[in-house]
């Protein structure tokens, strides 16, 4: 299985789209001039530039093929495939990063590989999914959703046939460049399948530790956040 797509954000109907990196300097964070809005920006003469993007995903799955019918994968299979894949995948905007106060652009490569496994096992099933990113924005990067540096994320679940339910963990792992410390994410929750994906609640309790993101929406920046999440699941 491979995906293969070519973007122009530059003629993106959304417009010039937004800046999402931290503005300001807290906990250490030095400060950047990097502005990335997903559009492109003109250069010192005033030639647009950065209007394309590049993204792959290459997969082999080595028991039971995935269905691609949908634009996402179901997550588990509740013990009726046996689904051993590998993946990489890869996303590149040549000059999609611009300086604001040189006004020069900078390319934007991303890296990732993953492995998934969802296996029948006695009377349910067991649920892997581990991942490796590697995100290159340019020096000191970090926005609301990922900067410079790398991240390594991996979840466990067993599904309990006879109970529908799914007890899980995930955790994750980012060390950027911008941040002083890594920040550190535990999710452990459970899935209740009351009619398999067409009907699920999920309650899960959420912990980050270290995440400075998320420092500017208090008055103290604080080292661990915490949430329950109660999720309700209808698919037609």
């Amino acid at each position: 299985e491979y995906r293969f797509a070519w973007n122009t954000p530059g003629s993106s109907p959304l417009g010039g789209g937004k800046d999402y990196s931290i503005a300001w300097n807290n906990d250490g964070i030095p400060s950047s001039s990097l502005e990335y809005t997903g559009a492109s920006h003109k250069d010192p003469q005033g030639i647009s530039v950065g209007k394309n993007i590049l993204t792959g995903y290459i997969k082999y799955n080595l028991l039971d093929n995935e269905s691609i019918n949908l634009p996402y994968y179901s997550g588990t299979y509740l013990g009726k495939k046996e689904v051993i894949a590998i993946g990489g995948g890869f996303f590149l905007h040549p000059n999609g990063m611009f300086n604001t106060e040189t006004r020069e652009h900078s390319d934007i490569k991303h890296f990732a590989l993953d492995f998934f496994m969802d296996l029948p096992v006695n009377n349910g099933s067991i649920n892997t999914y581990i991942a490796f990113q590697k995100f290159d924005y340019g020096p000191n990067y970090i926005s609301r959703w990922a900067g410079t540096g790398n991240s390594i994320y991996g979840q466990f679940g067993y599904y309990l046939d006879g109970l529908k339910v799914m007890p899980y963990a995930a955790y994750s792992y980012s060390d950027f460049e911008a941040a002083q410390d890594p920040i550190q994410s535990l999710n452990i929750g459970l899935n209740y399948f009351i009619h398999e994906h067409n009907c699920k609640l999920t309650a899960e309790y959420h912990l980050i530790s270290k995440d400075y993101r998320e420092s500017s929406m208090t008055f103290d920046a604080q080292d661990i956040f915490t949430q329950f999440r109660l999720q309700f699941q209808v698919f037609i």
